[in-house]
């Protein structure tokens, strides 16, 4: 956008969806953070991360900040706090944040403006646009229900204000197109491949009963939520908002983030006889500091998985793509585009929106059924395969298919990836000396002896199963 001066109309990166419209509404979003990167770079970006984060959960309790009710934010942080990346859904949040705050104001003119300019900033950054109108009404149903017409009847027109002024973005009623398409790939039956397979679609109760323990932090939230309720005015328009994002967390673990977002709207400082929690609290968030130190060795230098979840710029300089199109895990997908020159690098990444059902699991079954991948990837003009072999427990069986393969050769390894070309007689490779992958490993994960064990047994696991394979 900054060299062309245009909106981007396709995704120019991924190889797999050129020529499909893109309706990229994240564009003031990725302008936003291209600036931030371009000012500070990648800590900037870290930083900017932890402020939109605290900026808005900051609004949402504005006024009503206690020992108690930043306990109850600490909780919901730590529910959610796989789906804050830094991503558009941040600034989201805090355009919701600033929107209910706005509904609640005694100056009559933040309730009109504020909603209307927040409406324009949500559908130049990201697709959920209709939240805004969502909220809207969720605060016109309380009004409703406490027997003010006039105000619900003010925010029902202003809830379809909202919706019209939404056109005002590069694609018009396209934004409407899309906003469908992705709410349609959410359902709570996982009926849709994308529900069932894209871990953020996952209904939230699935996603406890794979792990029970998942169940304890949002149970302690409703507790606090319901000892300390905010009653007064407004309060059956929180009640709705609540009920409404309970309802889209359990279509989608994804919507999380609103659920605690609307909790903390609910939340004021207890009043006796709950005051005596202020004594507990900072013993309670002591125990949460430890929590959150456990919880960052995840993602610090030498922890156990960051190191793994992408490739080695050392093996993806043995990437040569004059020769072919290269198959990798989606995730990778922008890693690519971003560490190598050629834009025809991505194959394809986790923007799914531009691709159906059947492109999902045609890539799925490459991965279940690894016996069927040699057909696929001719079909799809594979001439490389780059594929984790640590990280990603469902890549394993065609990693190892591809280790012990006639018609792949390993042309390099670290233990947690590997790249592999295809072959045939009239291109033929030396093969890739497998011994040479201990020195490779070593020098990727030496500065962390304890991952560097799991992931060199991980490795050879690999390879000999690669070798009782059929």
């Amino acid at each position: 956008m900054m060299e062309t001066r245009q909106w981007i109309r396709f995704d120019p990166f991924c190889s797999s969806s050129l020529g499909q419209d893109w309706t990229d509404l994240h564009w003031g979003f990725q302008l936003l953070v291209f600036w931030i990167h371009m000012a500070g770079g990648l800590g900037a970006l870290v930083a900017t991360r932890i402020l939109l984060v605290l900026l808005s959960f900051t609004i949402a309790l504005r006024g009503r900040l206690s020992w108690e009710t930043a306990l109850c934010a600490c909780v919901g942080l730590a529910i959610c706090r796989s789906f804050l990346d830094l991503r558009p859904l941040l600034v989201t949040l805090v355009l919701l944040s600033v929107l209910w705050h706005s509904f609640e104001s005694p100056e009559p003119r933040a309730r009109a403006l504020v909603p209307l300019l927040v409406q324009l900033a949500l559908v130049n950054t990201q697709g959920l646009f209709l939240l805004g109108p969502l909220f809207t009404l969720a605060a016109a149903a309380g009004q409703f229900w406490a027997g003010d017409r006039k105000r619900s009847w003010n925010l029902f027109l202003l809830a379809g204000g909202m919706g019209i002024l939404s056109l005002a973005n590069p694609w018009g009623i396209g934004a409407f197109r899309l906003a469908g398409v992705v709410a349609g790939r959410i359902a709570s039956n996982g009926g849709s491949v994308f529900a069932r397979e894209i871990p953020e679609n996952i209904a939230l109760i699935p996603w406890i009963l794979e792990s029970p323990i998942r169940a304890l932090l949002p149970l302690w939230l409703a507790l606090l939520t319901f000892l300390f309720w905010r009653s007064g005015p407004g309060s059956r328009g929180r009640f709705v908002l609540f009920a409404g994002c309970l309802g889209l967390s359990l279509l989608a673990v994804r919507n999380l983030p609103f659920l605690v977002l609307a909790s903390l709207y609910c939340l004021q400082p207890p009043q006796a006889p709950w005051r005596a929690m202020r004594w507990i609290t900072p013993l309670i968030a002591l125990g949460f500091s430890g929590f959150f130190l456990m919880e960052g060795r995840w993602n610090l230098p030498g922890s156990w998985i960051a190191p793994t979840h992408l490739p080695s710029e050392q093996t993806l300089a043995h990437l040569d793509l004059s020769k072919g199109q290269v198959f990798h895990e989606l995730r990778a997908g922008g890693w690519l585009s971003w560490k190598l020159p050629s834009r025809g690098a991505c194959w394809a990444d986790t923007r799914l929106v531009l691709h159906d059902e059947a492109f999902v699991k045609g890539y799925l079954d490459a991965l279940d059924h690894p016996e069927n991948f040699e057909r696929w990837s001719d079909a799809q003009g594979f001439h490389w395969a780059l594929v984790p072999t640590s990280a990603w427990p469902r890549w394993k069986p065609l990693a190892s298919h591809l280790v012990g393969s006639p018609r792949w050769r390993l042309a390099q390894a670290d233990g947690a990836w590997a790249l592999f070309e295809k072959t045939d007689s009239a291109n033929l490779v030396p093969p890739f000396p497998v011994d040479s992958v201990e020195q490779a490993l070593h020098r990727r994960f030496s500065a962390n002896p304890r991952l560097e064990s799991v992931v060199r047994v991980q490795w050879h696991a690999l390879v000999s199963l690669s070798r009782v394979q059929p």
